[in-house]
């Protein structure tokens, strides 16, 4: 039941958090800027890693996908940079933000169980 009490029990750290998004995307988008070689024109490694960013974002999207998917130590890893990040941008709702949500979620759920896949 969507009450006060049941959801101040439940964690604000999500690997699926926008947060975990955005740093890992960092990282990705380090990994593969590595890989572009250094000896090429600085103006032609900049032409390199923006035509690489589709590429970043669909391996960032796929990443973080997987560790919301699973539970085991390859996605605590992958996860991990964002959780931290969470400690610094996330913080603890307090009751009436926690109501306004409850009140957002019951009126996006459906009542008659439709959105269940």
């Amino acid at each position: 039941e969507l009450t006060v009490e049941n959801v101040r029990k439940c964690s604000r750290f999500h690997p699926r958090c926008g947060t975990s998004f955005l740093i890992l995307m960092v990282l990705v988008g380090i990994f593969v800027g590595m890989l572009i070689p250094t000896s090429i024109p600085a103006v032609l490694r900049v032409v390199i890693r923006i035509l690489c960013l589709p590429l970043i974002m669909g391996i960032g999207y796929e990443l973080i996908k997987f560790a919301g998917r699973h539970d085991n130590i390859v996605t605590k890893i992958i996860s991990a940079p964002g959780v931290w990040l969470q400690h610094l941008t996330v913080l603890e709702p307090d009751d009436s933000m926690i109501e306004c949500a409850i009140e957002s979620m019951k009126r996006v759920i459906p009542e008659d169980g439709s959105d269940r896949i």
